[in-house]
């Protein structure tokens, strides 16, 4: 496993062993930035009244976007997709997670990376997590708890019974049914995609995706 920063990951081929990348955060600069290199883009100069025609909003939009996209291919591709892997040029498989920034025009810069791969399989992911929350009541804190518990078992298991569960964490049965019915407990389920359903036509278990 191994760590860089976005600034450190052009040119190198430290991580060409790698076959799974996370890109996490997307490299932004001050708008002014983009709107020099514009001005040198037009090749007329900065003294030049003309330039200013090239040095529109949707311009400078358009290569911030652009230079997000470029910077995530290079950080996807400083892992063993850049070795030719066959007679048919095809490079090493390998997996990418990209996180989506919270950026305007975000949905332009993931489609522009997933041009580049055009042979790729995309898969939207949802990372299975604990959200950051403000300070959890004592009721919730215990309810959080149980919720760590499933996502353990989920590393492991596609599926838990529930009277498994209630055992292992020393929940009451008709606790286990209040908290499935509303509130934080069932809503912390949805968010990370754990369902209960019937198995053997009989007993209830979480199953995760």
């Amino acid at each position: 496993m191994a760590f860089t920063h976005w600034g450190n990951h052009v040119g190198r081929n430290d991580w060409s062993d790698c076959n799974k990348v996370i890109l996490i955060g997307w490299l932004r600069f001050p708008e002014e930035e983009y709107i020099s290199k514009l001005f040198n883009v037009s090749s007329l100069g900065t003294s030049d009244i003309r330039t200013m025609k090239h040095i529109t909003p949707d311009a400078v939009k358009s290569l911030q976007l652009s230079e997000v996209a470029d910077n995530l291919i290079q950080g996807a591709m400083r892992c063993c997709a850049r070795i030719i892997a066959t007679k048919d040029s095809d490079c090493k498989e390998a997996s990418v997670y990209l996180f989506q920034d919270n950026l305007d025009g975000s949905d332009d810069v993931i489609n522009l990376f997933e041009s580049e791969f055009p042979k790729a399989n995309i898969v939207n992911w949802a990372p299975k997590t604990s959200r950051p929350r403000s300070p959890l009541s004592k009721a919730n804190q215990k309810k959080e708890g149980v919720i760590g518990h499933l996502l353990e078992l989920s590393k492991s298991h596609s599926s838990y019974l529930r009277s498994d569960v209630c055992k292992e964490c020393e929940i009451a049965k008709s606790t286990m049914s209040h908290w499935l019915k509303s509130g934080f407990f069932k809503e912390r389920l949805g968010e990370l995609g754990i369902s209960l359903d019937k198995v053997n036509g009989k007993s209830e278990a979480f199953k995760f995706k």
